[in-house]
């Protein structure tokens, strides 16, 4: 964060701004991408939302040092991008693995909510390391997770196969379609 102060030339708060962005935008992008979720495919939506996290972080790492709204707006992207295969991934995680199997879910869920943290420790292990490496500059380091992100997108696209939702879903999925997303948000 010192480095994107220096670079951008602002102060601690307007620096910390960026996290309350993501937050917010996260935070207000969920229930939209629980909404159609519910309606199309989520192999898709997970395509779509490491799309947008590709763009995001590879354009940031791009933004002049007298752009900090515009980096701050892609920060802003990069939180709905996050509600996509955050809201996406537990209900196909629900229908792999079903609750008679009990305990395979819970580890499950385990890996899944292990997996955010586990990738911030390792992001910013990876990106000291290629901060040293290569030239002194913080963006080289947001330059080079998009990669694995494109990968990661590409490999749900060809190899995953989205788990058929269950029963209950399918009849739920049939009565909810007919309904807008502004009712499905108030009634619930």
């Amino acid at each position: 964060l010192i480095d994107v102060q220096d670079y951008f030339g602002v102060n601690k708060s307007t620096a910390g701004l960026l996290q309350t962005i993501f937050l917010l935008s996260f935070t207000l992008a969920a229930p939209f991408v629980g909404y159609i979720g519910d309606r199309y495919k989520r192999k898709y939506l997970i395509v779509g939302g490491c799309s947008i996290w590709f763009v995001s972080v590879l354009g940031g790492s791009f933004i002049g040092p007298n752009d900090f709204v515009f980096f701050a707006l892609l920060r802003c992207s990069f939180g709905i991008a996050s509600a996509f295969y955050e809201c996406v991934s537990l209900p196909i995680i629900s229908d792999l693995y079903k609750v008679e199997t009990g305990s395979s879910r819970t580890r499950a869920l385990f890996l899944f909510y292990l997996g955010p943290p586990l990738g911030v420790g390792l992001g910013f292990l990876i990106a000291n390391t290629i901060r040293d490496i290569l030239p002194n500059d913080w963006r080289f380091t947001m330059r080079f997770t998009p990669g694995f992100v494109l990968f990661l997108a590409i490999l749900v696209l060809v190899w995953f196969h989205e788990p058929e939702r269950s029963k209950s879903q399918k009849r739920e999925l049939a009565a909810i379609k007919r309904r807008s997303a502004t009712h499905e948000l108030v009634s619930n």
